[in-house]
Formats: structure tokens, sequence, C-alpha cells
């Protein structure tokens, strides 16, 4: 075997093996703690959009001031949420769910099933 035709096999499966290689993009939604329903409706159907384009979602509640001693209204969202999507329709697992608050955050990562 020459090393001419070693080289184009290689750069063959390379080419194949990256046609279906499946890429997976993070997308990340921001909410605040006092967050309305509309916008709250608007934040879920964008997340349902993004998980059937098989994209993970990174939601993240944002507190300013002295909201931060208000952390039960932000847990309060993130379970909203997991109930909306991971219960009733069922197309999302909960990867990470944090409790604790770091830098004025609580998030929560979604991938779709």
């Amino acid at each position: 075997m020459n090393y001419g035709k070693f080289l184009y096999n290689k750069k063959k499966l390379i080419k194949k093996n990256k046609k279906n290689h499946k890429i997976i993009q993070t997308k990340e939604i921001k909410l605040r703690a006092v967050t309305n329903d509309n916008d709250y409706n608007i934040k879920i159907n964008k997340i349902i959009k993004f998980l059937n384009n098989n994209n993970k979602i990174k939601i993240l509640i944002k507190f300013k001031g002295r909201e931060i001693i208000h952390k039960d209204l932000g847990l309060n969202i993130l379970n909203r949420i997991k109930k909306k999507i991971c219960e009733d329709l069922k197309i999302a697992n909960i990867e990470i769910f944090s409790k604790n608050i770091e830098n004025n955050q609580l998030f929560m990562l979604l991938t779709p099933k």
C-alpha cells in the first residue's frame, strides 16, 4: 500500500466521521425572581422550541439587590419550569439543579430526551 492511498483513506474516514457527528449547543434562558406570568409563558415556549431542536438549556434566575433574601421565589420559578417541562410534557431531563445561590444566580441545566 502506498503512502498516498493511506492518506486519502484517512482523510475520507475523518470526513465521514465529521459528517455523522452531531453538534449540541447550550442555549441560555435568563429570568428574574419577579418575572410576570406572560413573560414566563414566552420563556417556556422558547425552552420547548430549543429542546425540540436538541439543544441543551441553561436556565438562570438572576437576583438584584435585596431580592437575594427571597431565594424561595427563584426556586418556585425553577420548580414550575421543572414541573411543566419534565413532568407534564416529558421532553427533557434535568442534568443539574442548583439549590444554592452562586454569584446572585440560581441555575438549572436541561437536556433533551
